[in-house]
């Protein structure tokens, strides 16, 4: 039986390199050295997504960014879709955790003024509570994809690939 899951996320995602009102200037991404997700837009309800959904993003939850995000798979499994390099470490995996993974194509319109970044997506536990998943550090993009955050210039088209650490009990539904 094929599971279809459905992730509550902030995909009106934020994307990177909206301009600051006040200095017409772009602000540098900021850095951080916390491997878990950061939140930096905010949403009343999270969009529930499926494979196969295309997504129009926002830079804010409500500027359009013209920049499209379509969901090719969704998946739950303790296996890497890509390439694992534990470093030394063995398993990334703690019990009561697998990997999330998802695969799309994010397209930024060439009408859009900068580049353009994916944020983490959040999900709903089996307590029906809103989380910020832990970023994979071994599981690697499959060839052919790039990394979740790598940057996306106007007019350009890029494979996907994201991978995070979250609760088995994740919200997913038979279908």
């Amino acid at each position: 039986m094929k599971k279809n899951l459905f992730v509550a996320v902030l995909l009106p995602l934020a994307l990177t390199a909206c301009k600051n009102d006040e200095t017409n200037q772009v602000p540098a991404p900021e850095q951080s050295t916390d491997m878990s997700a950061q939140i930096t837009s905010k949403q009343e309800t999270p969009n529930k997504v499926k494979e196969g959904d295309s997504i129009d993003l926002n830079c804010d939850g409500a500027t359009e960014c013209g920049s499209k995000f379509t969901i090719d798979s969704i998946k739950f499994s303790d296996q890497c879709q890509g390439p694992v390099d534990s470093y030394g470490s063995g398993t990334e995996i703690p019990e009561g955790k697998t990997y999330l993974q998802i695969t799309g194509q994010f397209e930024v319109n060439s009408t859009s003024d900068m580049w353009k970044m994916l944020d983490d997506p959040q999900i709903i536990n089996g307590e029906d509570f809103t989380e910020s998943p832990d970023m994979s550090i071994n599981c690697h993009e499959p060839d052919g994809y790039e990394l979740w955050s790598t940057p996306v210039d106007p007019g350009q088209k890029s494979k996907k690939f994201g991978v995070w650490i979250v609760p088995e009990d994740a919200r997913s539904s038979p279908g």
